[in-house]
């Protein structure tokens, strides 16, 4: 399916720039002390002068309008919205709860408080051994995390790996392997903590391309040096299930393409390994993972030979009906593509499949089985390690991708929510290259691309993305700042019944006092599969865009529109459509934090600023 991008037509501003506001209580000001002069110039009882004195009475208005404008837009900011005391080049975010994050830097780790709103900073230690007495040491942070109770902080120390523990706001030196970090901040590099356990890709001195176990119970099993060809990773993520000893780890990643089943230079993967496996019961690979294959993840549509080979990112989606993980992928052109996967057919996938150009010969043991306390036969961990690579390949859910685009999206998180009808809706919130931040509903038919987020005062890249499930919140961060955003927020569809019912999305319903949220109250009315109530008002106008074929094909079949933002307007525009078709999407855009001034404040500042200009012209030809 390919999602139509589009903007949209006389698109209203939400909010106020602040720096707009402050230039307009400036020119109000400015226009107000050329009124008094003027007046103290006429005669007193002038008809020019009563007209300056209606105009100072208008201007004070509008400054009394525009300061509260300013204070609406400082409330946004400041209460979605905080920043670094410094800029950092290499940032790493921990979210420590829902309303508490924590974000390492440059010699400093930053808390960050959404309920008080406040930034704290805990200066790492430079006094390290390895610093010497070098005044400039400069440690990078390149870990946060919960490990043992202790919020566990590790990082670069002039190239060396070292680590620390958060106690009472203070670092403590904490003394652990070299490979929880590093040894500079811009390494591919991946630690996953699951527990009091704790895997990684660093190798300390060695540079070889394996995931280890370093920390936790024992053994510390690693990776052959055959798993992986030049790998790049994208992240490792724990698949819990009813016995401990079927627990799995997956771990993504981009390789070189060393078969020729494909022509791509670069091809992504997902390797599959038990959590608790006890190693190979042959005496030189003892402390090898044992049950460590791989196939090729792919996503696309096959019948149209259309594939994007490139993974971006990965979410796992713990659904209440099934567990699915979404991949997010590009192509060489850098347009993206989402694709889901079936954790259950995955798994079948792994255990089903043979092995590329592997012997077809009987093992006792299948490779990759996870086994309760004894070791794999030396035979079946031979032919794991010699043919790691399975013969099928990792294929998404109903056989293609979820949707396409243009746009070149970084990072993927997922939720999924109720809707009044009882279904449960999948909502995929999607970051742009840009630095903006796209939320797109899944339905049975498609997509429906439903608002498009501005998170920041200017365009940043997002370099962060994170789900909080229970209270459906999303952080976004840059460098410079994070920002926190409820999903369930309806105000960008609050104008009409129409439009919040016919933006479609999942959270929001139309109740007397407008557009709401349902995590809040469960009651209005909501359309999530067609996006019309026959209860709303105004049902003329409704029903006569209801019943336009070629809008109901848009909808069920191409989904609808996604907006780009351009200042107060935008103009509709479609693309990859054979012919025009109407946009159903109204109000789709929403800015947090940023903004633009209303047409009507624009136009009366214009105004006041020629009458304000012409008295000044007045006043110097002594008229």
């Amino acid at each position: 399916m390919t999602l139509v991008t589009c903007t949209i037509e006389n698109l209203p501003c939400y909010f106020y720039r602040w720096e707009v506001v402050f230039c307009n209580i400036i020119a109000a000001t400015y226009i107000s002390v050329v009124h008094i002069t003027s007046c103290m110039i006429f005669p007193p009882c002038s008809v020019w002068c009563y007209i300056q004195y209606l105009l100072l009475i208008l201007n004070l208005l509008c400054f009394l309008h525009f300061w509260y404008s300013l204070q609406v837009a400082d409330w946004i900011q400041t209460k979605s919205l905080l920043a670094f005391p410094m800029k950092q080049r290499y940032p790493v975010f921990y979210l420590y709860s829902q309303d508490k994050l924590y974000v390492g830097g440059m010699n400093v780790l930053y808390f960050m408080d959404f309920t008080t709103m406040e930034v704290n900073k805990t200066v790492i230690n430079k006094e390290h051994p390895r610093c010497g007495d070098t005044k400039n040491c400069t440690i990078y942070v390149t870990l946060v995390g919960q490990l043992e109770k202790d919020l566990l902080v590790c990082g670069t120390v002039e190239t060396m790996p070292a680590c620390w523990k958060l106690k009472e706001n203070t670092i403590q030196q904490y003394t652990l392997a070299d490979e929880f970090s590093p040894r500079t901040p811009e390494t591919n590099n991946l630690v996953l903590i699951t527990g009091n356990e704790v895997y990684s890709t660093n190798n300390g001195k060695t540079v070889k391309n394996i995931f280890k176990k370093i920390h936790g119970k024992k053994p510390f099993l690693y990776t052959g040096d055959d798993l992986m060809k030049n790998p790049h990773y994208i992240k490792a993520l724990v698949v819990d299930s009813e016995e401990e000893v079927q627990d799995k780890i997956l771990l993504f990643f981009i390789e070189d393409n060393e078969n020729v089943r494909s022509t791509e230079k670069r091809i992504s993967m997902v390797a599959r390994m038990c959590k608790n496996d006890p190693g190979p019961s042959k005496l030189s690979a003892y402390n090898r993972f044992s049950t460590a294959l791989k196939s090729r993840m792919i996503c696309g549509y096959p019948k149209a030979k259309q594939y994007f080979p490139y993974l971006q990112d990965v979410f796992m989606l713990k659904g209440k009906e099934k567990n699915l993980i979404y991949g997010l992928f590009t192509n060489a052109w850098n347009h993206s593509a989402v694709c889901s996967y079936n954790l259950l057919d995955t798994e079948k996938t792994f255990d089903s499949s043979s092995l590329w150009r592997a012997p077809k010969t009987n093992l006792p043991i299948s490779p990759g089985t996870c086994l309760q306390g004894n070791r794999t036969p030396e035979a079946t961990f031979d032919r794991a390690s010699e043919f790691p690579e399975l013969q099928d390949w990792i294929e998404p859910s109903g056989k293609e991708a979820v949707f396409q685009n243009s746009s070149h999206y970084r990072k993927i998180v997922v939720d999924e929510v109720e809707a009044l009808d009882g279904n449960s809706y999948r909502v995929i919130l999607l970051a742009t290259a840009g630095g903006t931040v796209q939320k797109i509903v899944e339905i049975d038919d498609g997509v429906v691309s439903v608002l498009k987020m501005n998170p920041f005062n200017e365009t940043k890249e997002i370099i962060y993305l994170t789900l909080e499930p229970k209270m459906h919140l999303l952080y976004v961060g840059t460098n410079a700042e994070v920002t926190r955003l409820p999903l369930d927020d309806c105000t960008a569809y609050n104008e009409t019944c129409e439009d919040c019912v016919r933006s479609r999305d999942p959270y929001c319903s139309w109740t007397e006092n407008g557009c709401q949220s349902i995590l809040k109250q469960r009651r209005g009315s909501q359309n999530i599969t067609h996006g019309v109530d026959t209860t709303c008002s105004g049902q003329s106008d409704f029903k006569r865009r209801k019943n336009n074929s070629s809008l109901t094909r848009l909808v069920s079949e191409n989904a609808t529109c996604i907006t780009r933002n351009s200042t107060c307007t935008c103009t509709l525009i479609l693309e990859e459509m054979q012919r025009s078709i109407p946009c159903v999407a109204l109000k789709r855009s929403v800015n947090v934090g940023n903004g633009c001034a209303a047409h009507s404040q624009q136009l009366i500042l214009i105004a006041l600023l020629f009458m304000g200009h012409l008295k000044l012209i007045f006043l110097f030809f002594g008229l």
